[in-house]
């Protein structure tokens, strides 16, 4: 078995190697950043190593590489480091939790997913996604590339995700619908129609309904 090589010293690093350590089986070897945010000789406990010189030390042959990066500019960080581990030639390793119900989804590589999620048949996912916790994915979903999609959201059958999107913590996406690349979906919110690229959909604020009878709801 390759061993693990962690990519990132910030936040969202710090929980991924947590997670590793204690549901996970693979050797976590080592962790690795660029020189120019490479602060502390360790992270984590583990020997922190220049990303410019990984291959000197753990080959492409002997290793992998898992990003601990997170969103940063709708996720073209993830993107660029992403393209630069395979550019030296790694594989980028997944790490599903060992709650996750994974319904024979076809998956791409390098992506996170979280506990408690449930992904049903024949969902497509791409590469390079975080899918946090309690999520709920309904069948014959398609995601792209490099989203993040928050904890307790839920995507309805048939719905798309196309790429470098953000689906925010509570949200909904609609069934059958297309939302396009760099969409933020924010928290709560509900995407009930297709979005063009850049978009952005926000929560309407809670509206109380007064002077109606239950019949006005029928």
């Amino acid at each position: 078995m390759r061993k693990l090589i962690l990519y990132g010293n910030g936040n969202f690093a710090r929980l991924l190697a947590w997670y590793l350590k204690r549901d996970d089986g693979r050797d976590l070897a080592a962790a690795t950043v660029e020189e120019a945010y490479r602060r502390e000789p360790e992270f984590e406990g583990l020997q922190l190593i220049p990303f410019e010189k990984i291959e000197n030390v753990y080959p492409p042959d002997e290793a992998e590489i898992i990003l601990g990066v997170g969103y940063s500019e709708m996720n073209d960080v993830r993107k660029r480091i992403f393209a630069a581990c395979k550019e030296k030639g790694y594989r980028v390793a997944q790490y599903i939790h060992s709650s996750v119900v994974l319904s024979e989804a076809q998956l791409g590589e390098g992506n996170i997913i979280f506990e408690d999620t449930l992904v049903e048949p024949f969902v497509r996912i791409g590469s390079g996604n975080i899918i946090w916790c309690k999520i709920s994915i309904a069948h014959n979903c398609d995601i792209g590339d490099f989203n993040t999609i928050a904890g307790m959201a839920s995507l309805c059958g048939f719905a798309k995700v196309k790429s470098n999107c953000f689906i925010g913590n509570g949200s909904v996406v609609r069934d059958g619908i297309t939302v396009e690349d760099y969409t933020l979906v924010g928290a709560a919110a509900y995407a009930a129609a297709d979005t063009p690229k850049y978009s952005v959909i926000a929560a309407n604020k809670g509206v109380v309904l007064q002077n109606k009878s239950s019949s006005d709801f029928l």
